[in-house]
């Protein structure tokens, strides 16, 4: 398999760090492109290639797209893969076989704490899920890089770069969005939103709330609560709470003990994530497989983000 990295950024060398050390997939061969020699290409000089990371800033996302849509190759996109709604409409457009060679890069559910919480729902450990609430800031908040990296050049901010992770995480995990509140703010001297709350309904009637920023302190904490128990991330560790039927000498139900799941820090669950969908989307370029139904949750949870 030969495969391309379009754009040599931060993203690019990540991708080309971990598909060469901790995706472990055998016979692959990577080149680096410049995003800038994409159009100047002829099919023939792009079509060595299987498929293509495009690992651009979002501003060019689109254009480097439609470029390399029409011939038939497996694309993987980072989030949120548009920069406007004129960049969401491009990929509605695009046709049916297109749009499931296109892989968007929401990497939280693929992540060993998101595969954890989807078992927990699917077995209905804490009961019938009813909230779901997620804190989360950058990691580089608050870190000598924070002043010169933190700042996203998309509209929405934080909101496009770490509040889309949630929004798909909570389709996958709870079903689709009826309805998206979203209010943005700006408190560290920038020009895009620093700071965004969520107040997310579903069509199951389940609500959620998140809460990502960039100005805050570094914090990763996603609860669910279910009508037999709550389960609970804090940065390192997933515990489950069942609730307690039996109250103690003071009359008062006291809360079930603490049940372990997993313990892995924001970083390492983050970086894990990022080697499963590496995986998965290897996996699918070689069995010729299809991405059912990636960029059409994707531009759904780019809609939300800009309601």
């Amino acid at each position: 398999m030969k495969v391309a990295i379009v754009g040599f950024g931060k993203q690019g060398k990540l991708i080309a760090n971990l598909l060469s050390s901790a995706v472990n997939f055998e016979r692959i061969e990577i080149d680096v492109v410049d995003l800038r020699t994409i159009p100047k290409k002829s099919p023939s000089d792009l079509n060595v290639y299987d498929a293509f990371f495009i690992s651009t800033p979002n501003s060019s996302l689109k254009s480097i797209v439609n470029s390399l849509w029409n011939l038939n190759k497996y694309l993987w996109v980072e989030k949120p893969a548009a920069f406007d709604l004129e960049d969401l409409a491009f990929y509605e457009s695009l046709p049916g076989d297109a749009k499931k060679k296109i892989f968007v890069n929401y990497s939280f559910g693929q992540s060993p704490v998101g595969i954890e919480f989807k078992k927990i729902c699917e077995q209905q450990r804490i009961g019938t899920v009813i909230k779901m609430s997620v804190f989360a800031s950058h990691r580089f908040a608050f870190t000598s890089e924070y002043k010169r990296d933190w700042r996203s050049e998309l509209p929405g901010g934080v909101a496009d770069m770490v509040s889309c992770h949630y929004f798909s995480f909570a389709i996958d995990l709870l079903g689709q969005i009826s309805n998206a509140q979203n209010n943005y703010g700006i408190f560290a001297g920038g020009k895009v939103p620093d700071t965004a709350t969520h107040q997310l309904t579903f069509t199951n009637g389940i609500t959620a709330d998140i809460f990502t920023s960039y100005a805050a302190g570094f914090i990763s904490e996603i609860k669910l609560i279910g009508t037999l128990g709550t389960a609970s991330y804090e940065g390192d560790s997933l515990v489950l709470f069942n609730s307690c039927d039996k109250s103690n000498q003071d009359s008062r139900f006291t809360k079930g003990l603490p049940q372990p799941i997993i313990e892995l820090s924001a970083r390492k669950n983050w970086l894990d994530g990022q080697v499963n969908m590496l995986r998965l989307f290897l996996q699918t370029v070689e069995l010729q497989g299809e991405f059912i139904d990636s960029l059409d949750k994707a531009s759904q949870v780019f809609r939300l983000l800009r309601c």
